[in-house]
């Protein structure tokens, strides 16, 4: 057995985690939208796709918005400016608000310190305001591609899962929140 397997339980203690743990009864929701801008629109995902221009665009914009919703679930990133609500049963001191990057911590009684809030409780509800997040060309593409699998699948009686397809997810590594390189 190789050194790092017999040691890998001190590895994992001894870098810093970005996961969700430590809450409990964690919900997090979109309040408001109002100033939002999808990143890819309608005629440039027809474009990218050879779409025929009769196809239905209030069809594609749930397709896009779908995809988009994908590309930010797995980067853990919010690609636009939002309100969000979280709400746990309990929350640990120093914890990362999810979906940032944060602009503001609108609740009172929080401090925001790196995405973070530095304090914890029981029965919490937090708001905050995001920031939009870059959105460069890969993952544009990203977004274009798990669009147009969701598109190419849209009558398929297979139920879509709402995974990301694989190369949409390599592609967004890079960009990934927690992902060091």
């Amino acid at each position: 057995m190789a050194d790092f397997d017999q040691n890998c339980d001190q590895i994992g203690n001894a870098l810093p985690t970005y996961e969700r743990s430590g809450a409990e009864g964690l919900n997090i929701e979109v309040i408001s939208e109002t100033s939002y801008v999808e990143p890819v629109t309608v005629n440039e995902f027809k474009d990218h796709a050879y779409i025929d221009s009769s196809t239905n665009d209030d069809q594609l914009a749930l397709i896009l918005k779908s995809a988009r919703i994908s590309v930010e679930e797995h980067l853990e990133k919010s690609l636009g400016i939002r309100t969000m609500r979280i709400t746990a049963l309990r929350l640990p001191k120093n914890y990362r608000l999810p979906f940032g990057p944060v602009d503001s911590v609108t609740t009172s009684g929080f401090t925001l310190f790196g995405g973070m809030v530095r304090e914890g409780g029981t029965d919490v509800t937090i708001e905050y305001v995001t920031k939009a997040s870059l959105v460069n060309d890969t993952i544009k593409e990203a977004i274009y591609k798990q669009a147009y699998h969701n598109y190419e699948n849209r009558d398929s009686k297979k139920s879509y899962s709402g995974q990301l397809v694989d190369e949409a997810e390599m592609m967004l590594m890079p960009f990934k929140r927690g992902v060091f390189l």
